[in-house]
């Protein structure tokens, strides 16, 4: 398994998901639908960069097989291309490319630009390279002394500062080496929120990217060398390792959870602390086996448990209230001024017209705006246990 630009961070602190032997999910069924959503988010903004016209978000949701998140695509879509705006109304950094993939070897301290044939394609990277996709890259015709690598980024949690992002910093290091007539580097974060960008930036001098390539070279040299245990720590989190379902640092934080003393019932002063002292791991491990869990039924199928029931994955549906449907306000005729303050002040949901007319006089309500299609239906996957 190859070491990409996505997880060179997560390698930098524990290097046994590439160890020899070490199985990784598969990548079609493990993937979740808000990377699906930040993949074809990559997607339209690609096309923007090339310039090309005739796509639509909704067609590019449909491609990726998530028609329903083409709402929460537009905004990220459009705070994307805001950024390429100020790129190009600044002029410092065109022309500028999408979607270039890059290889940085450690054993011979070389990188070079990669032609792919697919995405993510790393296949004419040399053995044992690391290798990344660049979301934009600028080699400045004016001033070719300077160059610019760009990612963005889509999740919910914040992606931090772009002088700490690992992957942002082997990609300069690959630009820098490839194009040895390149003396900094400055990389830009770019987290897409659906109010506009969060955009961070950093400059990297030509010594800077020397000193962290020695770092990969150690940690290279670390893999050919065997030394692989993993390293359990924040980063298993936080850095999204693929194997922490079934890495043996979860095994064994697990079997130390067995037989002990835990419980909903605080017994004394120590048994409060003691207990309290493992919250955290007890967290821990319900994350791992629900992705254990969600890991194996992916594969295999429903897991059959008692009563004839199943786990794995189900449908489940959501309405949600739309009061600026045509027709809305009028199903709401009825209620007193003080009722319409309570349960619907700007928007409203059927629990906050149960909670503020009662339960009769809500399902009437609620009939009403059905009626006047001001009740939207969507569908959403949940895992656990179910009827078969």
């Amino acid at each position: 398994m190859r070491i990409t630009g996505s997880k060179v961070g997560l390698a930098l602190r524990c290097l046994h998901p590439w160890a020899d032997g070490v199985q990784w999910p598969d990548r079609a069924t493990s993937g979740s639908e808000a990377a699906t959503k930040g993949t074809a988010v990559h997607a339209c903004l690609e096309e923007v960069a090339n310039g090309i016209d005739g796509w639509t978000v909704e067609g590019m949701a449909r491609a990726h097989g998530i028609t329903g998140l083409a709402d929460e695509m537009r905004p990220l879509v459009a705070a994307g291309e805001s950024v390429m705006d100020n790129l190009d109304s600044g002029a410092v950094w065109l022309p500028y490319e999408p979607e270039v993939a890059y290889y940085y070897d450690p054993a011979t301290n070389t990188a070079g630009r990669l032609d792919s044939w697919g995405h993510r394609d790393y296949s004419a990277a040399p053995e044992g390279a690391y290798a990344c996709t660049l979301d934009l890259v600028s080699l400045p015709t004016e001033d070719p002394t300077e160059a610019m690598v760009l990612d963005w980024k889509t999740g919910e949690l914040d992606p931090g500062d772009a002088a700490d992002n690992a992957q942002l910093r082997m990609g300069a290091l690959c630009v820098a080496l490839a194009n040895p007539v390149v003396k900094s580097v400055t990389v830009i974060l770019a987290w897409l929120r659906p109010g506009g960008p969060v955009v961070d930036e950093y400059e990297y001098s030509a010594d800077e990217l020397l000193r962290f390539a020695s770092v990969l070279q150690g940690s290279h040299e670390r893999m050919r060398l065997g030394l692989t245990d993993p390293c359990p720590g924040p980063h298993c989190s936080s850095l999204w390792c693929p194997i922490r379902a079934t890495c043996p640092a979860t095994t064994a934080a697990l079997a130390k959870l067995g037989g002990t003393r835990l419980s909903g019932v605080i017994q004394d002063e120590d048994h409060a602390a003691w207990t309290l002292g493992r919250l955290g791991a007890v967290k821990e491990a319900i994350k791992d086996i629900e992705a254990a869990g969600q890991g194996w039924a992916a594969e295999h199928g429903d897991i059959p448990m008692p009563g004839g029931k199943v786990w794995g994955p189900f449908e489940k549906s959501r309405e949600s209230v739309h009061l600026d449907t045509a027709g809305a306000m009028a199903a709401l005729e009825g209620l007193t001024v003080a009722e319409l303050d309570k349960a619907a002040p700007r928007k409203t949901s059927k629990a906050a017209l149960t909670k503020a007319l009662g339960k009769d006089r809500a399902k009437d309500v609620l009939g009403r705006l059905r009626a006047e299609g001001a009740i939207h239906r969507g569908t959403y996957t949940s895992w656990g246990i179910h009827k078969a």
